[in-house]
């Protein structure tokens, strides 16, 4: 399972979603029928490219590859030049993908959630853990080990100080009630920002 960060103005901007996919294709483009859209950059084609999720056959694992539809203005996995219409393997747990001649990024990492929680009553604790067990995620003890920190109400503790100098999301309960029950093998997470 992987997560996918899109950034159509390049890193150190504004994630504009976060999307995770566990089988299937994902296209890539500027075409309303593209899942990772980056709108009106003319520099990405309307069908620039996409994910596939296949079952390695040598290990009986899924993998991911990319692949370029033979897109004018190229594609870029951590700063190397793709073939065009090429395919490539993405193995490691963190991959910088460039799509077109401007910032246009997405950032593929292996998912690997690892929520904390201050705050919450026994039955948000038991919700929680529920979602991990949907997501293959883990429940960290510290904030500073975790990927996002889940609180009802943002007060100065040692997890929330943390994650607030970490860059850690801190998100309520109602992030994860806005997750459905049965996650499709392409799904856009909630926006962070709106469950805060």
């Amino acid at each position: 399972m992987w997560i996918l960060e899109l950034y159509p103005q390049g890193v150190g901007m504004p994630r504009q979603a976060l999307f995770f996919m566990q089988e299937g294709v994902a296209l890539i483009g500027r075409s309303a029928t593209a899942q990772l859209s980056f709108g009106e950059d003319m520099s990405i084609s309307r069908s620039h490219g996409q994910f596939e999720v296949e079952m390695d056959p040598a290990t009986g694992v899924n993998a991911i590859f990319l692949k370029d539809s033979g897109s004018r203005y190229g594609t870029a996995v951590d700063g190397v030049k793709m073939a065009a219409n090429g395919k490539i393997p993405l193995n490691g747990p963190v991959h910088q993908i460039k799509f077109g001649a401007n910032q246009g990024t997405i950032i593929l990492r292996v998912a690997d959630f690892r929520f904390c929680f201050s705050q919450l009553d026994r039955a948000e604790k038991e919700e929680l853990k529920s979602l991990c067990l949907k997501l293959k995620a883990q429940l960290a003890t510290a904030a500073d080990v975790a990927t996002h920190l889940v609180t009802k109400t943002l007060t100065a503790t040692i997890k929330s100080l943390t994650a607030i100098v970490m860059g850690i999301p801190i998100i309520s309960m109602e992030w994860v009630r806005a997750i459905p029950s049965s996650i499709p093998p392409f799904y856009r997470f909630p926006d962070e920002p709106r469950y805060r």
